[in-house]
């Protein structure tokens, strides 16, 4: 900061013109021109009118300002006149309502030409008494937005005190017509890599009497439009959007090989016998404590043998779709048929077979090739074994970075290996391991959702090439739609990828380029998001789609019949009729949601509904929490691009329950254990704000990187 002296020396000779854009601001005008004359004492003081009706432009010439006429509306037509008119060496743009700090232009302007610069931002202070809540906020998304645009912090977007050079003024083609024009100028000195600086001023109230012009909606969607069409001319942008389209295509192209695979897979099913599966179930009977119906989730699986055991008069329709048996009346009862299956070798009569196009069943070959050599408690012991040893394995794979001689090993930082070691914690400790653990209905995806985030942890998705991300995630997506039966699970697989993508240590704080390709935490993370899409729901949708040609029916039309059922609870209408009776005037409600799940909540406190509650009332708020740090203190938080990540695949799980509203509430029982993610993203937030004041520097450090090489190369997004 330079001291009186040394503005003084600065400034002297300069010509500085004092630029005031008013409208109807006849209360404060005259103390606007006042405090800059005492301020600037030998600046030039101009002052123009933008068709004001209560005397503006007389109360500021009876003060001293020379005031000139601008009849086109808007204060971007204003400042474009402003800098055609005006010379000088520096020009100070402040808005005429009185509520910026005069005594800092002198401060500001030395600034400017003391490290030349070609624009010093005052960026004020905040003062609640002085913003409206929603402005306040509104204020701090926009700038959040612009930093991670541009690739450099801006603290504040919309300041209406400004300092420029003459070649910034002289340069700068002023398109908006509005509000918006700050984001023009803030933009416009990014894009042109000119030097800028802001400086922090203290800001005041509007005095009584006085309005603003600001209207929040309509100036807000200005200012955001702005950001975006500026943004789309840069060359990073473009690049990121054509990354994207080839990640797209790749994605869609990766995902056709696995639908393929999945069919090749189906045939296998297809081709052998179901009479050994079905004879080792028959067996399993007389052991009670190894039979299916002893399953947490025995409905299910109980049906999905009877979907390996039953197959078409078409190959070809078996090969590509599952049947699943419907009983006419409630309660649908799938365990006794699989035992009239097995025992007496037929459905029993009031039992109906429809195809189930909805979802792969991926577990059809699996049982029918693991259940005669296992038997089905050694297939049940099997997957249990398999899913601890998948979370106690990577717990133990935690402990060893974290003990090792390289704890800050930038491959493996400390905050990041302890961010994954709590999420596997949480997922021991309430997604119901040991319940789940042994069911064929969701050891599978689980298993998938373990291996996923212990490879990524240990080889982290920014290390791999293109290719292997291409695979690797559009394999996750694509296997965890082929096992999948409920859309819950898709959601889980969505907040396992955005969480590693926002763990990955090859993040940056916002895009960059290299090699004309973009890097980063944001590129990255919307490259898993593209990927995961095409791999889960281009399974799914290729899965209708190969259906509807092999079936010759409107297979789609049924697939979204479902996803409407399972949204609101809609009728269903593609069901047979004497079905479709079975799925009609379920109404469900938030409320009926939320009842259900609070009877399940033992399952989350570890047998008691008490404890359960607190747990999952602890994490929302903390995620709560989380969200408005992040959103008004995005652009001090160290960490910040993580915290953001986390943030987002925490909510993924809340916004599943309140989107798939039936669904929740109809499976709140197995949906509730679903709450585990959001406890672990919960004590990973914790995490990173414990770790982000230790990593604050090197995060410093890596800022001031970027922004040596964005002074050499430009400043690409």
């Amino acid at each position: 900061m330079l001291d009186d002296s040394s503005t003084t020396q600065i400034l002297r000779g300069r010509r500085i013109a004092v630029l005031v854009p008013c409208l109807n601001e006849r209360e404060t005008v005259t103390s606007v021109v006042h405090d800059f004359r005492r301020a600037l004492p030998d600046a030039a003081i101009y002052v123009f009118d933008n068709g004001s009706t209560d005397g503006t432009a007389a109360a500021a010439r009876l003060a001293g300002a020379e005031v000139r006429q601008v009849a086109a509306p808007g204060k971007g037509n204003v400042v474009r006149a402003m800098f055609r008119e005006i010379e000088a060496d520096a020009y100070v743009l402040v808005d005429g309502d009185d509520t910026y700090d005069a005594a800092a232009a002198p401060q500001l302007a030395a600034e400017l030409f003391e490290h030349g610069l070609d624009m010093v931002v005052a960026s004020r202070e905040r003062r609640r008494e002085a913003y409206t809540r929603l402005r306040l906020h509104g204020n701090d998304l926009l700038s959040e937005l612009a930093s991670a645009l541009l690739g450099h912090p801006v603290q504040d977007l919309l300041s209406g005190y400004r300092v420029f050079s003459s070649r910034f003024a002289k340069a700068f083609p002023a398109r908006s017509t509005g509000f918006e024009i700050e984001t023009e100028m803030t933009f416009f000195a990014s894009l042109s890599s000119l030097r800028t600086a802001e400086l922090p001023t203290s800001y005041g109230a509007r005095p009584q009497g006085s309005r603003s012009k600001l209207r929040t909606l309509r100036d807000g969607r200005r200012i955001v439009w702005t950001m975006l069409r500026m943004a789309r001319e840069r060359h990073g942008l473009k690049v990121l959007a054509r990354h994207l389209r080839r990640t797209t295509l790749w994605g869609a192209a990766a995902t056709a090989l696995f639908v393929g695979l999945f069919l090749a897979l189906n045939a296998v099913w297809w081709a052998a016998s179901p009479d050994p599966m079905l004879q080792r179930i028959e067996r399993s009977y007389a052991y009670e404590p190894t039979s299916i119906e002893t399953s947490f989730e025995k409905f299910n699986d109980c049906l999905i043998p009877i979907m390996a055991t039953l197959r078409r008069e078409s190959a070809l329709e078996s090969i590509v779709t599952a049947e699943r048996v419907y009983r006419s009346t409630r309660p649908q009862q799938p365990c006794n048929a699989l035992r009239g299956l097995a025992v007496d070798g037929a459905l029993p009569e009031d039992y109906i077979r429809h195809a189930y196009h909805q979802y792969w069943i991926g577990q059809r070959l699996f049982l029918q090739t693991l259940i005669p050599a296992m038997t089905v408690g050694g297939l049940r012991r099997f997957l249990l074994g398999l899913t601890i040893g998948l979370l106690f394995g990577s717990l133990l794979t935690c402990l060893w970075f974290l003990t090792r001689n390289a704890p800050d090993d930038p491959r493996s930082p400390r905050w990041r290996i302890a961010s994954y070691g709590v999420l596997f914690a949480a997922l021991l400790l309430f997604y119901g391991p040991v319940r789940q653990g042994a069911s064929f209905t969701s050891a599978w995806p689980n298993a998938l959702l373990y291996g996923f985030l212990l490879f990524t942890m240990v080889w982290p998705l920014g290390r791999l090439s293109f290719t292997a991300r291409v695979l690797l995630v559009v394999g996750f997506g694509a296997f965890q739609a082929y096992f999948a039966l409920m859309f819950g699970t898709i959601g889980l697989g969505l907040a396992a990828a955005l969480f590693a993508a926002a763990l990955d240590p090859a993040g940056t704080r916002s895009l960059t380029l290299e090699d004309d390709r973009p890097t980063g935490a944001w590129s990255l993370t919307l490259e898993v998001f593209v990927l995961y899409l095409c791999g889960a729901l281009g399974a799914m949708l290729g899965h209708v789609v190969v259906a509807e040609i092999v079936y010759g029916e409107s297979v789609l039309r049924g697939f979204v019949d479902r996803l409407a059922y399972r949204v609101s609870g809609d009728p269903r209408t593609t069901l047979a009729p004497e079905l479709s009776q079975l799925f009609t005037n379920q109404d469900p409600s938030y409320g009926r949601m939320l009842e259900r799940m609070d009877r399940r909540f033992e399952l989350l406190g570890l047998g008691s509904q008490l404890f359960g509650r607190v747990v999952a009332a602890s994490s929302l708020l903390l995620l709560v929490w989380s969200t408005l740090r992040v959103l008004r203190r995005l652009g001090s938080l160290p960490l910040r691009d993580r915290v953001l990540g986390v943030v987002l695949s925490g909510w993924v799980v809340p916004c599943w329950f309140v989107v798939f509203l039936e669904h929740t509430q109809t499976h709140a029982r197995v949906m509730v254990r679903l709450w585990a993610w959001p406890i672990g993203c919960a004590a990973a937030l914790i995490l990173l704000a414990i770790f982000g004041r230790e990593v604050a520097q090197q995060t410093d450090s890596e800022a001031a990187e970027r922004a040596r090489r964005r002074a050499e190369s430009g400043p690409f997004l």
